[in-house]
């Protein structure tokens, strides 16, 4: 339902917010997310590894090294942010 996507977008980017490669979360009123993050390749392709999918915008002007998030259910936010957090630690 869409009230469960929003509280899913606003808790994701309170989470991401937290993290230390995240430079900046865009605010949002759809159901993705816009994250600039220290190396949004090395990132992508860590969570492509991890068969999670997340578009990455580092070649659109003015949004380099971006990126695009869709919020997911609880538990699929949660996977992605263990990911991230596995990435910081490697």
């Amino acid at each position: 339902s869409l009230s469960k996507i929003i509280e899913e977008r606003d808790v994701l980017a309170a989470a991401l917010e937290k993290l230390p490669i995240v430079e900046r979360v865009y605010p949002s009123e759809a159901n993705w997310l816009l994250v600039k993050v220290d190396d949004a390749q090395a990132l992508f392709d860590a969570l492509l590894e991890k068969n999670i999918h997340v578009r990455n915008q580092s070649n659109i002007a003015g949004i380099e090294g971006t990126l695009r998030v869709t919020i997911g259910t609880k538990e699929q936010n949660r996977v992605l942010l263990n990911a991230i957090q596995s990435f910081i630690k490697n």
